[in-house]
């Protein structure tokens, strides 16, 4: 997904959410626009592109409810931007920053600390680091090649275990997103 998807992801979404509902999640999308600009990640694409990707994943296993996909498109926000937690709540209410705080990684805290973190947050919280790493496996092909080997085996590791167990489906789309890079 690209940072040019919006309408088509805001398109899909119409069909789950309320026109209140799409209004909120359309500010959430300028919002981490705006503090993202055209910073890049590893893999060379977007931190815009890949807050899309994950929202959309978000919405493909199952999440329908608005600030959940919110979450999602600002999941990066207070790690990548000067985006505080309080500035989120007072943007999107406590909710929202309490996912985006949940999956948020700070400096030195490696991926099964992160899981944990995200686990602790309820169901919610593990969905949205899962749709993360998924679009971060996805992804991986850009990335340099040993990092790109780490970072699937610590998908295998640490997330994939959890999907099996809190998530089915979306451990298939992990499992497939990890053969197909790794063939």
């Amino acid at each position: 997904m690209g940072d040019r998807d919006w309408p088509a992801l805001k398109s899909t979404l119409q069909g789950s959410l309320s026109v209140h509902e799409l209004t909120g999640l359309q500010r959430a999308y300028e919002f981490a626009a705006e503090r993202h600009g055209d910073t890049r990640r590893k893999d060379g694409s977007t931190d815009l592109a890949h807050v899309l990707a994950v929202t959309a994943n978000l919405h493909a296993a199952g999440g329908t409810d608005a600030q959940l996909l919110s979450a999602g498109l600002l999941h990066d926000t207070i790690e990548k931007t000067a985006v505080t937690a309080d500035d989120l709540e007072v943007q999107f209410g406590p909710r929202v920053a309490a996912l985006v705080e949940a999956v948020t990684c700070p400096a030195g805290m490696d991926a099964a600390e992160s899981a944990r973190k995200a686990e602790t947050a309820g169901d919610e919280g593990l969905l949205l680091r899962l749709c993360d790493r998924l679009d971060g496996v996805r992804r991986s092909a850009g990335r340099p090649p040993d990092d790109a080997r780490r970072f699937r085996e610590t998908t295998r590791r640490v997330h994939l275990p959890l999907a099996r167990r809190r998530f089915p489906l979306l451990a298939r789309s992990l499992e497939e997103a990890l053969q197909a890079h790794e063939s």
